[in-house]
């Protein structure tokens, strides 16, 4: 006979608030939280540190949050964490995002770096990473008078 092992007792007491086990809800939740026009990037950043192994949806939702943010270089610094702490390497959905912040801040060899990322996996010519990197080198033609 097996031995049932109960669930561990959450620190909340609502099982409302329990969706960290649940990684549909903590996604959802984390997305409201963070894009809906309701949004409060500290709750979303609380929610995200929750999470035991956020996946690349829960990456994106905050890297995407941030790039719209009024401190969007703070996707540069959650992107790098990503790469650091997450066992998958970004996808066609993180690029657009990170490359984005980057023709913002008209960082120029960050948006390198990122495009060469974005070869090296494979990703050059998806639709939505090719869009961003024109607009991306299409900022700096104009930033730096057609000289890059």
């Amino acid at each position: 006979m097996h031995q049932y092992d109960a669930p561990k007792a959450s620190p909340c007491p609502n099982a409302l608030f329990r969706p960290l086990l649940r990684p549909f809800l903590s996604s959802k939740l984390l997305t409201v939280s963070a894009l809906s026009p309701f949004s409060s990037l500290d709750y979303a950043c609380h929610v995200f540190d929750q999470i035991p192994q956020p996946n690349l949806y829960s990456w994106n939702t905050l890297i995407r949050a941030y790039a719209s943010s009024s401190d969007p270089t703070q996707s540069f610094v959650l992107f790098l964490q990503l790469l650091h702490q997450c066992e998958l390497f970004p996808y066609k959905f993180t690029f657009p995002f990170v490359i984005k912040v980057a023709s913002e801040l008209k960082a120029f060899q960050v948006g390198r770096v990122l495009h060469g990322m974005a070869i090296k996996a494979l990703l050059g010519s998806d639709i939505f990473i090719l869009n961003s990197l024109v607009h991306f080198y299409g900022s700096l033609d104009l930033a730096y008078g057609g000289c890059l």
